[in-house]
């Protein structure tokens, strides 16, 4: 038997109120309370823990992505310090101050690595799935008219060899 799936995502709700109550729940004691047959429970039951692991899964992957997130921010606000500012004050080994004046080479040099890290930002997280893109689906906005329709179909009658 076939179940909509509105029902089959209620009985995947009741069988995680279940698991929560009863962590080792058996396929036959599942079948038994939801009153379904024991092969849909198991596989019902599977599914609940595969949906599990995968937000286990996934809530690791966005955390490790928030933590490399801050160290972007931290290391952009060190560059935009290099890249705003004309002199640095360091010092050398006997702890006295020297004035540097920043050069535009060096500045460059920090933009450069700040887009670079960005971009590379960007293609972590397209990767860990904090986006999602639909290559392939092409979607025209509205259909074409029979007119039109038409008009096409002769062009591409001009354009066959």
């Amino acid at each position: 038997m076939r179940w909509i799936p509105e029902y089959k995502e209620e009985i995947k709700e009741k069988i995680k109120s279940v698991i929560v109550r009863k962590p080792n729940v058996s396929k036959y004691e599942l079948a038994r309370i939801l009153g379904i047959d024991k092969d849909a429970a198991l596989k019902l039951k599977k599914e609940v823990y595969q949906e599990n692991l995968a937000k286990v899964d996934n809530q690791k992957i966005f955390e490790e992505v928030g933590k490399l997130e801050d160290q972007y921010e931290a290391l952009a606000f060190e560059c935009w310090e290099i890249i705003t500012k004309e002199i640095r004050i360091v010092k050398d080994k006997k702890g006295k101050e020297i004035i540097i004046t920043i050069p535009v080479r060096e500045k460059l040099a920090v933009i450069k690595a700040l887009i670079n890290d960005r971009k590379t930002l960007f293609y972590i997280k397209l990767n860990a799935g904090v986006f999602q893109r639909k290559l392939g689906d092409l979607k025209p906005e509205r259909e074409l008219s029979e007119e039109e329709k038409k008009l096409l179909e002769q062009a591409l009658k001009y354009a066959e060899p």
